[in-house]
This record gives C-alpha cells, sequence and structure tokens, in this order.
C-alpha cells in the first residue's frame, strides 16, 4: 500500500521557518538532517503521522516563492484565532476573509512569501 505521508517545501532561512511554522501551527522538529548539499527538518503535529519537510540547499541559491510547491493547506475550528495566530508569527494576509457556502478561507502568505490556506468548514 502506499500512502501520502509528507511534503517538502524549499527555504531560503530553515531557523527561520521552522520558528514560523512552530509559532502559526504547532509543528514540532521531529528529526533534522544535514549532508554536504542541503539541510532538513521533518516537523509534525501532534497526533497526525503527516511530516512537513523544511529543507534548505547548501549551494547559496535564492529560493523563495518562485519554488514553492504550491498553497500549503491547513484546516481549523477557528478561523480568526488560527489566521492571528500565524499573523503574530510572521505571516501577512493576502486578502480578505472568502466566504463560500459552508466554508471560511483565510489567505496569508508565510514570511518567505509561500501561500498558506486556513479553511474553516462551516
Amino acid at each position: 500500500m502506499t500512502r501520502f505521508n509528507f511534503v517538502k517545501l524549499v527555504v531560503d532561512d530553515l531557523d527561520g521557518m521552522h520558528a514560523f511554522y512552530a509559532a502559526a501551527a504547532g509543528f514540532v522538529e521531529q528529526a533534522r538532517f544535514e549532508n554536504a548539499d542541503m539541510e532538513e527538518i521533518l516537523l509534525r503535529q501532534e497526533g497526525s503521522d503527516f511530516l512537513f519537510c523544511l529543507l534548505r540547499p547548501r549551494d547559496g541559491k535564492p529560493v523563495g516563492a518562485a519554488a514553492a510547491i504550491g498553497t500549503i493547506g491547513f484546516v481549523t475550528d477557528d478561523l480568526g484565532a488560527s489566521t492571528d495566530r500565524a499573523i503574530a508569527a510572521g505571516a501577512t494576509r493576502t486578502q480578505p476573509v472568502i466566504d463560500l457556502p459552508g466554508t471560511k478561507v483565510a489567505l496569508l502568505a508565510d514570511p518567505e512569501g509561500n501561500e498558506i490556506e486556513l479553511v474553516q468548514f462551516t
């Protein structure tokens, strides 16, 4: 059986982005790997088997939003509190909350410009 388990996000500031996702969404470091080419931190939220991996190449090339995997999505029970926590940790709001039938969506950017989508099903 093959099952989805992780996403890797290429970042410029490994420790800064680790601190952001820990503060904004409660991710805790599970492991850290380094070699001549890269540094990587594997993060996990309490009660989840899913891994969110932050990868920083050592070649010095800037990565930022151009290397983003796409939207990083989170489901929340309290859109306002989750949005406030992410902004306090360093995110920026990219547009007003979107109200859809049965759903509210907040679009943010993390400190390196990667899009974060917070979704609350109402």
